[in-house]
Order: C-alpha cells, then sequence, then structure tokens
C-alpha cells in the first residue's frame, strides 16, 4: 500500500487555513457592503471652489470666499445643528465680520473660529445644503503657505438618537499664494 507523503498533510492544513482566512474577509466585507447599502455613509463635507480677492479701498487686506457643502449620505433624515469653520495659518481682520450666505438663524460667534447654529436644518436623504463663507484677513507674510480651512459639522442622528460630528480639513489658498504671503511695498 501507498502512504502519502508527511509534507502533503501540512500543505492540506496550510490550505485549509488559508481558505478560512479567505472566507471570512469575504464574510466581513459582505457584512460591511450590506449594512452601507441599508442605512448609508456618513454625512460628508466638501468644500466647493473658493474664491479670493482684493478689495480696492483696502489693498493691504485679502478675502476668501469658501462655500461649505454638507452631504446628507445616510438613507434617512439628518438634523444639521451647528457648523464650524477654523482658519488656521491667517490672520482675520477682527474689524470686518465674516459674512455667511444664505443667512443662518442664529450667528456664536464670527471671529476664528467662525461658527453659527443652523437651528435643526433638516437633511433629506441625498440632499445637499451649501454655505458660504466670506471672510476678510490681512495680507502680510504671516500667511502661511499651509493656511487651511478646518470644518466641524456637528448633527442629529434619529437612527443612533444621538448627537454626532463630522470633519473635514482643506486647503484655504491654492492659489495666489505667492501675491498673499509677499509684503505690500
Amino acid at each position: 500500500m501507498n502512504q502519502l507523503p508527511e509534507w502533503l498533510a501540512y500543505t492540506q492544513i496550510g490550505a485549509n487555513i488559508f481558505l478560512g482566512a479567505t472566507a471570512a474577509l469575504i464574510a466581513f466585507f459582505s457584512l460591511r457592503w450590506s449594512y452601507r447599502h441599508n442605512f448609508g455613509w456618513e454625512p460628508g463635507i466638501r468644500v466647493a471652489p473658493r474664491h479670493y480677492g482684493w478689495p480696492k479701498e483696502h489693498p493691504d487686506h485679502a478675502f476668501s470666499e469658501a462655500t461649505i457643502e454638507i452631504w446628507n449620505r445616510h438613507k434617512y433624515p439628518i438634523c444639521v445643528k451647528l457648523c464650524e469653520c477654523f482658519f488656521d495659518g491667517v490672520t482675520l481682520d477682527e474689524s470686518k465680520a465674516a459674512t455667511i450666505v444664505p443667512r443662518p438663524d442664529k450667528y456664536l460667534d464670527l471671529k476664528n473660529p467662525v461658527r453659527f447654529y443652523v437651528e435643526d436644518k433638516p437633511l433629506q436623504p441625498l440632499e445637499i445644503h451649501r454655505y458660504t463663507v466670506r471672510v476678510f484677513f490681512l495680507r502680510t507674510a504671516s500667511v502661511s503657505p499651509r493656511a487651511s480651512i478646518h470644518i466641524k459639522v456637528r448633527y442629529y442622528d434619529p437612527r443612533k438618537n444621538m448627537p454626532l460630528m463630522v470633519e473635514h480639513r482643506d486647503k484655504l489658498l491654492t492659489h495666489h499664494q505667492e501675491s498673499l504671503s509677499k509684503p505690500l511695498v
């Protein structure tokens, strides 16, 4: 009678372990995909194209205008409570208040961070809401090339029955950085 080599038994054990791990990974990703398909992803924040400019009456100042989009990627409605915008790497002009369009129901603070309430703004599934935030800052050598906008949105999730937060960080100055950071002559 022919006997099988001993190494063949070890190969079968290795193959069983590999196939078991592969089956577990497939089951994990299938469960994750079905959960996302049923409930959707967490809300997303996107900073739409930014605009820059220099007011003619104040050549030592510059402004940045960013459109913040809040996307409800859930398959059920959520309620947005608060939006905060932190501007890092620039010195905001304290004499000029930030402007927000559309005007929220209630402001909390218009300095850095620009923080405003939106008074329970409901977002339906797959709906997008936009806010345009315009801030003025000093056009000096203190403008960092790594200037960024950090956005935090607090919202109420009715399925989990609790308030949650989503964050996003993006570059503030992508164009005209050289001219913003040069001192004026």
